[in-house]
């Protein structure tokens, strides 16, 4: 354990810990959209303070080379579900309840740039009262890997032109609707640098909204 009293880690302390933590200082500030990827390295200084709270003289300083890894690290956050419903106080349309979902997803990132791959399908269950079992699964739409450049409280273009393409498959297949109808989104969310785009950032498996709860 590191004394209280000291701001650096001796080498008799560090050669007793056998696991490293990595703490961020403000990990609230830190926004996966807005960063994207992260490349550590460590650097070893020597004579840097030889009196404490005084640097010594850059002549009498001496440090190794950074070494860090070969790539930088691309973050993951993946969840299982959301429910779209709690978005909005209002039942509104499709394209509504995506454009508030993604204004909250990249609130902190204005002027990013990310891609974004979506899958929707249409489920229900034959048995609405019977919660085991299997839902059926109709596909709809299948939202190519398409870039995007956030904007602050602006609703992104793919959301329109997707939300469009389901209203008129719900039209032309008039789909089983009843309690348990919904609307399915798979959604993952790229890096925008080409280097790290087969790389995602995002991953939400079950991104939904009930068939009865759209306006």
């Amino acid at each position: 354990m590191i004394p209280k009293a000291s701001c650096h880690m001796m080498i008799d302390d560090a050669q007793n810990i056998n696991e490293r933590t990595i703490t961020f200082v403000k990990p609230e500030t830190l926004d996966i959209f807005a960063y994207q990827n992260a490349w550590s390295s460590i650097q070893i200084f020597r004579n840097k303070y030889l009196v404490p709270g005084i640097m010594t003289a850059e002549d009498f300083q001496y440090a190794t080379p950074k070494i860090k890894f070969y790539d930088p690290i691309v973050p993951l956050l993946k969840y299982d579900s959301f429910d779209m419903k709690g978005l909005c106080a209002e039942p509104k349309d499709l394209a509504g309840y995506l454009s508030e979902f993604f204004k909250l997803l990249f609130k902190d990132a204005p002027g990013e740039e990310v891609v974004v791959k979506m899958e929707c399908t249409f489920s229900y269950s034959l048995v609405p009262d019977l919660k085991d079992m299997p839902r059926i699964k109709l596909p709809v739409k299948l939202l190519a890997p398409t870039p995007y450049t956030i904007e602050a409280d602006k609703q992104p273009d793919f959301v329109l032109s997707l939300s469009k393409v389901v209203e008129q498959w719900k039209a032309a297949q008039n789909p089983v609707i009843n309690e348990s109808s919904q609307l399915n989104f798979s959604l993952e969310v790229f890096a925008g640098n080409n280097s790290l785009r087969q790389m995602p950032l995002f991953s939400l498996g079950n991104l939904y909204i009930s068939i009865y709860d759209l306006e």
